[in-house]
């Protein structure tokens, strides 16, 4: 078991009393009716049926299945004072339940054992969960089917991805700082990679360097440009919706004596150009804007924020993090002049750990990472020969197909939208449907009177996945950015983001319609 996944076990042993005393009032009371109205809403009462209940807590849906002769309930949880709660809960109620102590994310059924798989708060526990949900989908008998709608939180890798990172982890599995020739063809390899990110781009190939990721990627470059002349400059810029990676950066420098401007966005999320021509500087070190926003999906004219960074101070860097922005817009960078880029892989079907940044060659950077002499001095860590050729691959595909899936996540992000428009009451819809103002990936919609974490375990329950927003800042309270756009607490309540991908389908979207509706309506009536 690994460290984190031990002190969530241990939070929830310390726990398990008290969550099993507001559990038991549920049982005892009017909602466990309602619970079971929702259980038995998909569920056939009447059939035999094996069900597992993972992460099972003090046994609530596990009590509830286990009363019924016809069922054979198996329920497990990680923690040790979880499952005894659960087996007294069991006993109380005259359930009959086969609890065990066990990982969610490894479970030791075979494959095809369960008719019926529910669980309720563990995704948001679990340190892995796409491994857990492929666990999950393992022991779950056929015909049962997950739909995926939180790309924006990630990607299921490409095939022809996956292949790549498979066959240079068999055949280039040399270090490619290393001076014999083996590491020089493998050092050609990545040259190549470089140059498919920079065409896609439409920068210069020598300009970029691999990182960890997308956070990586706008740590190094902000940190690194900042320390690099803080001794002439002292002014920053950047806005209240950025990512945390962004945004937490320059609240550091803030807190040691930085003057900071943080710039509003209107209704839409978009920034006020002019407050942007009012508040830049003559010691202005570096504006940073996001591209594409991860939660409502946003695009910025940076070309427009560009030109007005140059008239103002030419001397000020202008970096965007465009994690969000493949696949998802028209914008290259050729015509759009730019000192610092961030990009990240498994946005685009590539491998978690991967990412690149390119640093126009006039910009003055001092290091941040201290070690390998890797990435002429950038990035100074061993290169990962493998995440970097399939993180290429990815980016090779997608300079091929990025049209056609752009306009295939965009009509479905229309039918989605028209869909809910005239099934479900009382929506708001946070992000733009226009293509050329915010993601055809992306659409946020608050659902009033609805708690959205509530409302993703519901959804959940049907295999449907979606989140509450950023993967980043999802479980911190009310999103920071929906926020800054004006929303009221009900709607930032009930906020909710889809996000979609080439692998969705019209189907998918029929059946997410459908259990929306159904688990808003059950939510609505709990009240």
């Amino acid at each position: 078991m690994s460290e984190i996944s031990e002190i969530i076990r241990d939070y929830w042993t310390e726990r398990s009393r008290t969550y099993s005393d507001s559990t038991l009032q549920e049982l005892y009371g009017d909602n466990a009716q309602n619970w079971e109205n929702i259980l038995y809403g998909d569920i056939d009462k009447n059939q035999n049926l094996r069900i597992l209940d993972i992460g099972t807590g003090p046994g609530m849906f596990a009590v509830l299945l286990g009363r019924n002769p016809n069922f054979e309930v198996s329920a497990v949880d990680s923690s040790k004072g979880m499952i005894e709660q659960a087996t007294q809960n069991a006993q109380k109620f005259g359930a009959k339940v086969n609890f065990q102590l066990l990982d969610a994310q490894q479970l030791p059924f075979e494959d095809d054992t369960f008719d019926v798989i529910v669980t309720r708060n563990v995704t948001w526990n679990l340190p892995h969960p796409k491994d857990a949900y492929k666990e999950w989908k393992r022991v779950l008998k056929k015909g049962g089917k997950m739909i995926y709608l939180d790309n924006s939180a990630s990607t299921k890798p490409r095939k022809e991805v996956i292949n790549t990172l498979i066959q240079t982890m068999e055949e280039n599995y040399g270090n490619p700082d290393a001076i014999h020739d083996f590491s020089y063809k493998i050092l050609l390899k990545i040259k190549k990679a470089k140059k498919i990110i920079a065409d896609y781009l439409k920068v210069e190939s020598e300009q970029i360097f691999f990182t960890a990721g997308g956070g990586d990627g706008n740590n190094l470059i902000l940190q690194g440009i900042i320390n690099a002349n803080l001794r002439l400059k002292k002014h920053l810029i950047t806005t209240k919706i950025e990512h945390p990676s962004v945004y937490e950066v320059f609240k550091y420098y803030e807190n040691i004596g930085f003057e900071v401007d943080y710039l509003n966005v209107d209704k839409d999320g978009f920034i006020n150009l002019e407050e942007l021509e009012n508040v830049v500087k003559e010691d202005t070190v570096i504006v940073s804007i996001g591209a594409v926003n991860s939660e409502t999906g946003a695009i910025q004219d940076l070309k427009k924020i560009s030109e007005i960074i140059q008239k103002k101070n030419k001397d000020t860097y202008f970096h965007t993090d465009f994690v969000q922005g493949l696949g998802c817009t028209n914008i290259k960078f050729d015509k759009i002049p730019v000192d610092a880029i961030t990009v990240s892989g498994h946005k685009i079907y590539a491998p978690k750990g991967i990412g690149s940044i390119y640093i126009n060659k006039r910009v003055k950077i001092s290091n941040v990472i201290f070690g390998s002499n890797a990435e002429n001095g950038i990035v100074k860590r061993t290169m990962p020969t493998e995440l970097i050729l399939a993180f290429a691959k990815a980016v090779e595909i997608l300079t091929k197909e990025e049209k056609k899936e752009m306009n295939h996540s965009q009509k479905l992000k229309e039918m989605f939208a028209n869909k809910i428009s005239e099934e479900i009451q009382d929506i708001k819809f946070n992000s733009l449907l226009d293509s050329g103002k915010s993601s055809p990936k992306v659409l946020n919609v608050s659902f009033n009177g609805v708690k959205g974490e509530v409302l993703t375990h519901f959804l959940g329950m049907y295999q449907i996945y979606v989140s509450t927003g950023s993967a980043c800042s999802s479980k911190k309270g009310n999103s920071r950015i929906l926020e800054v756009m004006g929303l009221n607490q009900s709607e930032l309540d009930g906020a909710i983001r889809f996000s979609f991908s080439k692998d969705n389908t019209e189907e998918e979207i029929n059946k997410v319609v459908k259990r929306l509706k159904e688990s808003v309506e059950r939510i609505r009536k709990m009240k």
